[in-house]
């Protein structure tokens, strides 16, 4: 540390903490708060022996000197934030060796030291495997908006970082009890990240649904993810019809994407059927017809869909296509068996929905 320069900026904060504590300001920012800012290990030494029941007091940005240990140059910080993205791992360690240190204090954004870690100084091993050591250190805190560590490594497609949480044995099994853009799984399927999805896999099991039912073959499906589909395929146990809590089955996810490929897959190799149903009796031609998928839509034709199914409220796959306005969906479906005047349960035809 430069000392011209951080002499004068240290004697500027004891200077702000002393002033506020006098006009009852709130400036709560501890001696510990300083040192591990800093980064004068030796100061920070000597300072936990005299004042070890601040260890876990929040500065008035709601940090305590873990998080500050981890999280350096990010507001809402923590001691231990601040040791740990500087790297500064001998504050860390003198802030873990504290046994009333609370290493699963969050900032105001819910985020503890362990997910500073991982999220704003990415490839700090170091620091990463030293929190871990801890069994005290929860690694499956969920933020405020519902993220998770291991969502973070993830996302940032770190398998180092994910190999080491999922070597914790109480690292969540679950794909996602959060909404699936908070599943794991899910992030790993939209960025095509074969190797992290294997890991997930691993560690979770193939079949493991989430908390709206949704199982990962769905996921590889709603992606169009071929790679992902051909390994999961290779499992024996593999399940390739669940149903999610919509009633979706991963072919109709693929269809709904516009994903050729992965519905060929599914029908050819998992054995779907092209004329499966959802709890709402829509078929994949529905779906793909919908959102206007014309190339889908000519592959189902060839493996034998049926251009009329209603489901259960009457709509045909018209209908969803005159709804939505696919002019070009529309013109292939006209080339099969179809009721252009067909009602659904309203009294609706497919002329008057492509009206309105």
């Amino acid at each position: 540390m430069n000392c011209e320069r951080s002499v004068p900026r240290l004697a500027e904060y004891f200077s702000k903490y002393f002033e506020g504590k006098k006009r009852g300001l709130g400036f709560d920012y501890s001696h510990i708060h300083l040192s591990t800012s800093f980064g004068l290990d030796n100061v920070l030494r000597r300072v936990i022996e005299y004042y070890e029941s601040h260890i876990n007091t929040r500065d008035v940005n709601g940090r305590t000197p873990l998080l500050i240990a981890t999280g350096r140059n990010c507001t809402t910080r923590t001691p231990l934030s601040y040791s740990t993205i500087e790297d500064k791992m001998e504050a860390l360690r003198l802030l873990l060796a504290q046994s009333h240190v609370d290493l699963n204090s969050k900032n105001s954004e819910g985020m503890t030291a362990l997910a500073y870690v991982i999220k704003r100084k990415r490839g700090n091993y170091k620091a990463l495997k030293l929190l871990l050591k801890y069994d005290d250190v929860v690694v499956n805190s969920q933020d405020n908006s519902g993220e998770t560590p291991r969502l973070w490594t993830v996302k940032y497609g770190d398998i180092e970082a994910v190999e080491l949480l999922l070597a914790r044995e109480d690292i969540s099994a679950s794909m996602g009890d959060t909404p699936r853009y908070h599943a794991p799984l899910y992030d790993a399927s939209e960025a095509s990240n074969l190797d992290i999805i294997k890991l997930l896999l691993e560690h979770s099991g193939v079949n493991v649904l989430n908390s709206t039912g949704r199982s990962s073959l769905s996921y590889f499906a709603e992606h169009g993810n071929p790679e992902a589909i051909k390994f999961i395929l290779g499992q024996r146990s593999i399940v390739t019809d669940s149903k999610d809590s919509s009633g979706e089955i991963p072919l109709s996810w693929a269809a709904q994407g516009g994903h050729t490929t992965a519905v060929k897959f599914l029908l050819d190799e998992c054995g779907a059927d092209v004329q499966s149903k959802h709890i709402f009796g829509r078929t994949p031609l529905s779906a793909a017809t919908e959102r206007g998928h014309t190339a889908v839509i000519e592959f189902l034709f060839e493996r034998g869909a049926e251009a009329y199914t209603p489901d259960n409220e009457g709509s045909t796959p018209l209908s969803w296509g005159a709804g939505r306005g696919q002019t070009e969906a529309i013109k292939l479906l006209m080339k099969h068996d179809i009721q252009l005047d067909s009602k659904d349960i309203y009294g609706g035809t497919p002329l008057l929905k492509g009206a309105t």
